[in-house]
């Protein structure tokens, strides 16, 4: 069915562009052409080998010969289905790259990557590619036609999600879903080698590439961050002059250590790391590490380039993402599991998962107070607390911090209006991209607010007009009242 509705498509499209124009086009050819037109190319790739041979890669399996499986789960999560990646043209032999890693979540247990109310990740490969490609990367930062993005005239190359493990998995992971009586499920997180393999397009497709900026949302963003150090070496094998720059969109990087040990685990990270980084050595997710101090790693190593970082205040998504570690973490027996859902308390139109929430959305996560894990409060302190400490020990490093609570801003319209403390995004943007790099903003510099605008329409922000949680509008407060931000917002 699906096979035979994207054939119609593809026949729909030749017959609009290869009739005579003397026989003209009807009005609902041009109506369903401009719904499914896509600007996009979808590049198949198989299995291969990638090299990326620089002074700084020596002795690494990257330079003798780094082997890849590109592959990604289907719905149930138990199979494997091929991977895909995007491609917008927007000039022939252009020499500007955007590489954007797609969001959408994760998982790393047999709790959180099945069931449906408790699975916490996007798989692209369950919707059609023309919606994928259309209406995930048509606005922002992939919006063309609008004069002041700093990257209307990159070709763009998006990295879809689907693997649930921050394109940094090599591994089968052993589960068993929960919802079918604890049956084992061979679950493939093999989202480093579907990024090389769109490196290995990149090899041999952008030889002459003068500047090139990685971007990604949400995952999209630690993807970005963590796969930066291949990226970079493979661009300056084959321009060593060109200017590589990267911004993480709604990444910050608040969690908790069973995350990495996960990580290990059951994606296998460690053996994806750029160990020719200064620190960065073949154990070092199961030491004690950090995404701030890995970002500071980065940063450190490529003093040249621009790191940068955007999120929001009170990000929801980021505040669901830090209690959720905690969460699964706290699962000790399989009969804790429970896939059911409840009714959400102010919203009639929602339910939320019992064991999770209201996933992708922090109103459910308690708003506890500054140190306390996996709380509101302490996912809005450390994320003031981690920008900073970036910023002072990382001087090509700069970051954005937007009022409200809204997660992503890259991929929307939206980013083009948004102003933290009277400085417009778009202008600091396009000093990430360009140069020099911008000062940091901060929503609360000058006595501006954090929380009147840039909020996520939820029936509890709707009705408070700011940022709030479940808990908090209880008792009629929004979170900077709830967690006293004026203690850490300075």
């Amino acid at each position: 069915m699906k096979y035979s509705f994207c054939l119609a498509l593809i026949a729909l499209a030749f017959l609009i562009t290869c009739r005579k124009e003397s026989e003209g086009i009807s009005s609902e050819e041009l109506l369903l052409y401009s719904i499914f037109y896509t600007p996009y190319e979808e590049i198949s790739v198989g299995p291969g080998t990638i090299q990326i041979n620089t002074a700084a890669t020596a002795g690494s399996s990257y330079q003798t010969g780094r082997s890849y499986t590109p592959k990604c789960p289907d719905k149930n999560g138990s199979g494997e289905l091929p991977f895909t990646f995007y491609r917008r043209k927007t000039a022939e032999k252009n020499s500007k790259l955007l590489i954007n890693f797609m969001g959408g979540g994760s998982c790393w247990s047999s709790y959180n990557c099945f069931g449906s109310n408790t699975t916490t990740y996007v798989n692209y490969k369950d919707y059609p590619f023309f919606i994928v490609s259309k209406f995930f990367f048509s606005e922002g930062i992939f919006n063309k036609d609008i004069a002041s993005n700093p990257l209307k005239d990159y070709d763009v190359i998006i990295i879809p999600h689907c693997s649930a493990d921050l394109f940094f998995g090599s591994k089968t992971a052993a589960y068993q879903d929960p919802t079918k009586g604890n049956t084992n499920v061979d679950f493939p997180h093999y989202g480093h080698d579907n990024f090389l393999a769109v490196l290995k397009y990149i090899q041999e497709n952008y030889q002459g590439v003068t500047d090139v900026f990685v971007l990604g949302q949400s995952a999209g963003g630690y993807s970005a961050i963590l796969n930066y150090p291949h990226i970079r070496e493979a661009i300056t094998e084959l321009s060593p002059s060109a200017s590589v720059n990267v911004l993480t969109d709604s990444s910050v990087g608040v969690t908790s250590a069973s995350l990495f040990s996960a990580m290990v685990g059951n994606w296998d990270a460690n053996k994806n790391l750029p160990t020719w980084v200064t620190g960065i050595n073949s154990t070092y997710f199961s030491g004690s590490p950090s995404f701030d101090d890995y970002i500071k790693k980065i940063a450190a190593y490529y003093s040249s380039d621009r790191v940068g970082m955007l999120t929001s205040a009170f990000d929801t998504t980021q505040r669901y993402f830090y209690k959720l570690v905690d969460t699964v973490a706290g699962i000790s027996d399989p009969s804790e599991y429970t896939n059911a859902i409840i009714q959400d308390p102010y919203d009639s139109n929602r339910k939320n998962s019992a064991l999770f929430g209201s996933f992708p959305l922090g109103d459910t996560v308690p708003d506890g107070s500054v140190g306390v894990s996996g709380s509101n409060c302490d996912w809005v302190s450390q994320t003031i607390q981690k920008a900073k400490s970036i910023a002072t020990a990382s001087p090509n490093f700069s970051y954005y911090i937007a009022p409200g609570d809204i997660h992503t801003r890259t991929g929307h319209n939206e980013m083009f209006q948004l102003k933290s403390a009277n400085q417009p995004f778009v202008s600091w943007v396009n000093s990430m991209v360009n140069g020099p790099l911008p000062s940091s903003v901060r929503c609360y510099d000058g006595g501006s607010s954090c929380i009147l605008d840039n909020l996520t329409p939820t029936f509890i922000n709707l009705a408070l007009k700011k940022p709030t949680s479940n808990e908090s509008y209880a008792s009629s407060k929004d979170l900077s009242q709830t967690c006293n931000t004026a203690s850490f917002f300075n």
